[in-house]
């Protein structure tokens, strides 16, 4: 009994903070170094970069929401003694809130890819494949997801999984899980083609040739 209350319990959460806010800083000091180049260059802004803007400010609000779930555990053993009840509960709810501000930022950078894309305006076949990205993407990444977060009733039974709830959803967690990623890659394989595509038809007929002769 002494030796485990002597036990000394590891705490992961400073590293966790540093690491994933060295990534935010990097993204966000990306995004700035995008929009101050657009305006030195007196180029308008286009609906992606707002978009981009958007998803910036929830990443912005997932590095706080974040700090508070370290604050109440992440990081540290499910048994160390200084977690207490209501951290658990504390730590749940703020799980949840950053599931959700994930959620719709990851779409809303979707969209500001997809928002790109449309601009480009090469076909109606290249449009329509645009428009089939916009609509997984609103319904795989974020219809579905989001609903699975808020499908239990009562509603505290969304993030305090001791309440007894029941989800009006039939699709389990793995089930979606599964779903997402495979939208997430057929939407990102799909983009990154439709980007080539466009690159390659805004060339000029020499140097369409000039990429041919070099596959």
């Amino acid at each position: 009994m002494a030796d485990t209350k002597q036990q000394v319990w590891p705490n992961r959460g400073l590293e966790i903070l540093v690491s994933s806010y060295i990534l935010s800083s990097l993204s966000i000091f990306t995004l700035a170094w995008r929009i101050v180049y657009g305006i030195r260059t007196k180029r308008k802004l286009l609906i992606c970069d707002y978009l981009l803007l958007i998803a910036a400010s929830m990443d912005i609000t997932s590095a706080y929401v974040r700090w508070k779930i370290v604050q109440y555990g992440q990081g540290r053993h499910m048994e160390d003694p200084s977690i207490t009840p209501g951290d658990f509960l504390n730590y749940s709810y703020y799980l949840w809130i950053i599931q959700i501000v994930n959620l719709i930022g990851v779409a809303i950078l979707k969209f500001s890819i997809c928002a790109y894309l449309l601009v480009l305006k090469f076909s109606r076949v290249y449009l329509g494949f645009v428009w089939a990205s916009i609509i997984m993407v609103f319904t795989f990444n974020l219809l579905i997801p989001i609903m699975s977060v808020f499908c239990y009733t009562p509603f505290e039974a969304n993030w305090n999984k001791a309440m007894p709830g029941r989800c009006f959803l039939s699709t389990g967690a793995t089930g979606l899980s599964y779903t997402q990623a495979a939208s997430n890659i057929i939407t990102d394989i799909g983009d990154d083609l439709l980007d080539r595509e466009g690159d390659y038809t805004s060339r000029s007929p020499q140097d369409q040739r000039s990429v041919m002769g070099k596959h």
